[in-house]
């Protein structure tokens, strides 16, 4: 019976252990530096739908094992409602590719980016950091009236790097 007294009391600090071990009360320190350039090998994905995002990086992954690509970071861009563009989906390599017919390639330009960092525990980190990052940097767009514009994700081994370009 004291056991179950104190039951509700150790469900709720697990939880708080959790979230503390995930980042949920970390600040969001932005800041405007340049980013880039970039290679970037992808595949378009429909936006709205985020399980895509994991099943196609893991995908591409593993199609890449074949080439010898250093250095592999995996890399997205999701571009604003109004634009109506699909994601991309791939990772950020250092050598030029060869032609890869499955995959799409471009090189992302040097540009002035608000930047953000959140810590990579497992795969709701993602959906941790979006919580976190996003309100952030809306509230740091509107407070200097900048557009909203293109959101790249960078995950670079234990962190997660959130970009958007600078655009009055």
């Amino acid at each position: 019976m004291f056991l179950l007294a104190f039951l509700p009391i150790l469900i709720i600090l697990g939880i708080i252990a959790y979230l503390v071990f995930m980042g949920a009360f970390l600040p969001v320190p932005i800041e405007e530096k340049t980013v880039g350039p970039f290679r970037f090998l992808y595949k378009e994905i429909n936006a709205k739908d985020y399980s895509l995002v994991g099943k196609t990086t893991t995908e591409i992954a593993e199609f890449l094992k074949q080439y010898s690509f250093s250095n592999q970071k995996p890399f997205q861009i999701f571009y604003p409602d109004e634009e109506k563009r699909l994601a991309e989906v791939g990772f950020i390599v250092e050598e030029n590719p060869i032609n890869i017919e499955s995959l799409k390639f471009k090189t992302v330009p040097a540009m002035l980016c608000l930047t953000t960092s959140f810590p990579w525990r497992n795969s709701f980190s993602f959906i941790f950091g979006f919580m976190k990052v996003d309100p952030a940097l809306k509230n740091y767009r509107d407070s200097k009236n900048l557009k909203k514009t293109e959101a790249m994700v960078l995950l670079d081994e234990d962190t997660i790097y959130y970009m958007q370009r600078v655009e009055k």
